[in-house]
C-alpha cells in the first residue's frame, strides 16, 4: 500500500521529533569534539554500511573525526534579512537572489528577492514578500525583471501583482495586478517576450492570463475545463508549453495559437499519478549561468521525453517505473538508481546506479550502490555513491575514487549530503562544505564560516541555487543569511599554501 504525500510527511515529522528528543539528550551529555589536523581526519578504511541510510545526523557525528577548517578569501558576503539565501537569476552586473525563512505552509513567514551587486556584492533593491511566494521572470535584454507577489507585506493583505522592475536602480516600470473577480492561486511563468499568469491544478476555473513582458498590457486570455500545468523553465523558450493529462501543447505566445504538440501513450492512472510526479525522477539542473537550450524534458504520462522547442520533434523517450529514480543529467545521459529488492523504490534495500546513454537506448555501465547528485567534468562522472563522493569513468564505469571517510554510509542523498561542484570539487554534508581532492577523493578540509541546510520543500531552489559558478568564481548561498562569492584560482592557491604551512 502506497501512504499518500500527507501521510508520509505526517509519519517523517513525527519521527523527527523523537530522533530529535533523542539527538539533544545525547548531545547534552557528550564533551565537544576536539579539532584535527588534515592528516588525522583522513581515515583510509572505507566502511561497509548494510544498514539503511539515516539522514538524522549531524555533519560532526557523520564525519569519524573533523577535517581542517579552511579560511576562504572572500570576493565579498551579503548578509541578508533571512536565513536561505538562493540564486534565482545572473546578469552581467547583477545577481538576482531569493531570501526564505525555511518554514512549512502555515508557518512560513517571510520570504524575499533582493538585488546584488554582482562585482561588489551590495544589495541595490529588495522586494518583502511576507508569508506569500515570489516569482521571477528575467527579462531578455536583461536589464529589467518581473517579480510576482502574492501578499503586500506594507499593506498586509493578499494582492496578485507583477511588478516589472529596471535591475539596475529598482524603478517601476510597469506593474499588473490579477482581477479580484478572477483570484485564486496563481503562478507566474514566462516565454519569450511575454508574463504568463496561471491557474492550472486544483482550481474550478483553469486560466490563463498573458502579458505583453515590455509593456504589462493583456495580449490575450482563455479559460480550461481540464486542470494543466505551465513547464517553460527560464522565460526564454519559445513558446508556451501547456501540459495536459499526457499531452504537451506548444502555444504562440502572442496568440495562443496552437504551434505542435507530442504525447505519449504510457498512461498514468490517476491513483499513480503523485507517484509518478513527486518520487520516480529528478529533473535537470538549471545553472543560471548557462545559456537557454533548445531541447526540454517534460514528463508525459510514465515517460520522460525530451523534446526540441523549436521543432517539437522528439529527440528520446525513457519510460518510467517505480523501483527507479532518474536523475536527469543532460541531453546525453540518464543516472539511474534501481531497488533490487523492491517493486517500489521506497521500500528497498538493495540498490544499484546505472549510466544510461540517450542516444543508443541504452546502459553505458551498471555500478553496486545508490549514486546521485551526478555531475560531469571532462572523462569523469562525480556523484555521492551510497553517501560517499566518487568519481566514476563515464565512459567505462570504472571507479577511479571513493571517498574512505569513516560513517559516510550513513547518509541519505541527497539531504545532506551531495557533490556541489567539480571546480573545485566540493560536497555538502550536514551544514558543512568540504574540499575534495580530485586526484584522490581525500577530503583536504572544511570551508570555513559556511552554514548550509536543507529545508523542507525547497528543492528546486536548492538544487538551482545554493552553488553556481561562472567558471571562475564560485556564488554561494548559505542557511545563515549570507550570499557569498569566492574566486576559483584564488581558492585553490591559498588552499594549497594554508595546508603547506607547518
Amino acid at each position: 500500500m502506497r501512504y499518500s504525500y500527507t501521510s508520509r510527511l505526517t509519519l517523517y515529522i513525527s519521527i523527527v521529533i523523537v530522533l530529535g528528543t533523542a539527538s539533544l539528550m545525547a548531545a547534552c551529555a557528550k564533551q565537544p569534539e576536539t579539532i584535527q589536523t588534515p592528516t588525522e581526519s583522513l581515515n583510509n578504511e572505507v566502511i561497509e554500511n548494510t544498514e539503511k541510510p539515516n539522514t538524522n545526523f549531524g555533519s560532526g557525528e557523520l564525519l569519524a573525526t573533523r577535517p581542517v577548517r579552511f579560511p576562504v578569501n572572500w570576493s565579498f558576503r551579503n548578509s541578508g534579512t533571512l536565513p536561505f539565501t538562493y540564486l534565482e537569476a545572473v546578469t552581467e552586473d547583477e545577481l538576482i537572489v531569493r531570501g526564505d525563512d525555511g518554514r512549512l505552509s502555515g508557518m512560513h513567514d517571510n520570504s524575499s528577492i533582493y538585488i546584488l551587486d554582482r562585482h561588489t556584492g551590495k544589495t541595490k533593491w529588495q522586494i518583502d514578500a511576507g508569508h506569500g511566494w515570489a516569482f521571477t521572470i528575467l527579462d531578455e535584454a536583461k536589464k529589467s525583471v518581473s517579480v510576482y507577489t502574492t501578499y503586500d507585506s506594507d499593506g498586509d493583505t493578499y494582492r496578485n501583482v507583477v511588478n516589472h522592475i529596471r535591475l539596475s536602480d529598482g524603478k517601476l516600470m510597469w506593474s499588473y495586478q490579477v482581477p479580484i473577480e478572477v483570484e485564486g492561486h496563481w503562478t507566474m511563468a514566462g516565454a519569450r517576450d511575454v508574463i504568463i499568469l496561471y491557474r492550472g491544478d486544483f482550481e474550478e476555473d483553469n486560466r490563463i492570463i498573458t502579458l505583453d513582458a515590455e509593456t504589462g498590457k493583456v495580449l490575450w486570455e482563455k479559460s480550461y475545463k481540464e486542470q494543466f500545468k505551465i513547464v517553460n523553465d527560464n522565460g526564454v523558450e519559445p513558446y508556451i508549453l501547456l501540459k495536459q493529462e499526457q499531452t504537451l501543447f506548444a502555444l504562440q505566445p502572442q496568440t495562443g495559437n496552437l504551434q505542435w504538440e507530442v504525447s505519449s501513450d504510457k498512461f498514468v492512472s490517476h491513483a499513480q499519478e503523485e507517484s509518478f510526479h513527486t518520487g520516480v525522477y529528478i529533473e535537470l539542473r538549471m545553472n543560471p549561468f548557462q545559456s537557454q537550450q533548445p531541447y526540454e524534458w517534460v514528463r508525459l504520462g510514465k515517460e520522460l521525453v525530451l523534446i526540441n522547442l523549436a521543432s517539437g520533434n522528439v529527440q528520446a523517450r525513457y519510460e518510467l517505473q517505480l523501483k527507479e529514480v532518474v536523475t536527469i543529467v543532460d541531453e546525453k545521459y540518464l543516472l539511474l538508481q534501481r531497488a533490487l529488492d523492491a517493486r517500489d523504490f521506497l521500500y528497498g534495500n538493495t540498490f544499484e546506479t546505472t549510466l544510461y546513454n540517450i542516444a543508443e537506448e541504452k546502459p553505458l555501465w551498471t555500478i553496486a550502490g545508490r549514486g546521485s547528485g551526478p555531475i560531469i567534468d571532462g572523462d569523469r562522472l562525480y556523484l555521492t555513491l551510497d553517501g560517499a563522493p566518487t568519481a566514476v569513468d563515464i565512459i567505462t564505469g570504472h571507479m577511479v575514487w571513493k571517498t574512505a571517510t569513516k560513517e559516510l554510509g550513513y547518509v541519505d542523498s541527497p539531504s545532506p549530503a551531495k557533490i556541489m561542484s567539480s571546480k573545485p570539487l566540493l560536497f555538502w554534508i550536514g551544514e558543512d562544505l568540504l574540499h575534495i581532492d580530485k586526484n584522490n577523493g581525500s577530503i583536504k578540509g572544511q570551508l570555513e564560516d559556511v552554514k548550509l541546510g536543507f529545508p523542507e520543500a525547497r528543492d528546486t531552489y536548492i538544487r538551482n541555487g545554493l552553488i553556481n559558478s561562472d567558471g571562475e568564481a564560485i556564488y554561494l548561498g548559505s542557511a545563515d543569511s549570507y550570499f557569498s562569492k569566492f574566486e576559483v584560482g584564488d581558492f585553490l592557491t591559498n588552499f594549497s599554501s594554508f595546508t603547506a604551512s607547518p
